[in-house]
């Protein structure tokens, strides 16, 4: 899972994210090793990727129109139920998922209806159009909070 080394993800850092005197890094007693961009973080001690937001807390969501992280919490959990969908990527307004199937054309616009209920945009360029291609092509959705 990469995550985001923006700024704004200092507190969660702080509090998971730590430093060997070897220049080694662990999160939750687990190692971490620097990926580009973020901080590529290995979580062993969770079964599903979702369970990050209960880690996250108060450090995730809730501005910006973002739904909170226990809000996310149950619309990842339920995601995953429904599309076998694995977060990837996160950062303090933005998450990355990856689908574990190929998702139907009226799935993928059901889902992009949800992230639009939910006041997400889709991360890309080209918009919800563009993110249709990428979901089908790709098996990912990428999305964030301005």
């Amino acid at each position: 899972m990469n995550v985001s080394n923006d700024l704004d993800m200092f507190q969660f850092f702080k509090k998971y994210v730590h430093q060997t005197e070897k220049n080694e890094f662990y999160c939750d007693g687990e190692s971490v090793t620097y990926g580009n961009p973020g901080v590529e973080v290995e979580f062993k001690n969770i079964q599903h990727t979702y369970e990050l937001f209960l880690m996250l807390g108060n450090y995730w969501g809730g501005w910006n129109s973002a739904p909170t992280a226990n809000e996310m919490y149950y619309i990842a959990k339920e995601w995953e139920s429904r599309f076998a969908a694995e977060i990837i990527e996160i950062s303090y307004d933005s998450i990355g998922f990856r689908f574990g199937r190929v998702l139907s054309d009226t799935e993928i616009d059901d889902l992009i209806n949800e992230c639009k209920n939910l006041h997400a945009d889709a991360n890309c360029s080209g918009g919800y159009e563009e993110m249709k291609k990428i979901m089908k092509d790709n098996l990912e959705l990428y999305i964030w909070w301005d």
